[in-house]
């Protein structure tokens, strides 16, 4: 998560029309978080963009992922508007690295991104995460 945050950094200092409207949805989920009381907003702003971006994150098993983080979030969270901002938050985490993704492309990336995809082990998934956010964070 470290890495993602150092990353999320260093693309927003970049002046790229290849993820200018990717970081603009990332600050329009920020100010969704925010907002206290407005579970409808929160809700739809989500929708729209989990849509908006379904092949990219599809890509990147983000669906998979997102089934895992329900499980946790059906145990441990007790409020609609804390289950819609960690849902937000992870589609935060994701479109992060679309966008880097839109910036740095390479061979060992599209290995790693073709590995996500065939791999059914949730443990290795996330290492590969790491492993990506690694290689992107070198690369940027």
């Amino acid at each position: 998560m470290e890495q993602t945050e150092e990353i999320y950094k260093r693309i927003k200092e970049i002046d790229s029309k290849d993820i200018r409207d990717i970081l603009k949805d990332i600050i329009l989920i920020d100010g969704a978080i925010v907002e206290e009381n407005i579970l409808d907003y929160k809700q739809k702003k989500y929708n729209d963009l989990e849509s908006k971006y379904y092949t990219k994150l599809h890509r990147l098993k983000y669906y998979s992922f997102q089934e895992r983080v329900d499980d946790k979030i059906d145990k441990y969270v007790e409020s609609i508007a804390k289950e819609i901002n960690t849902n937000l938050g992870v589609l935060k985490l994701f479109l992060i690295r679309i966008a880097a993704l839109e910036l740095v492309k390479n061979d060992e990336i599209n290995n790693i991104l073709d590995s996500i995809y065939r791999e059914e082990n949730h443990k290795r998934v996330k290492d590969l995460y790491e492993q990506l956010d690694r290689i992107l964070l070198r690369n940027i």
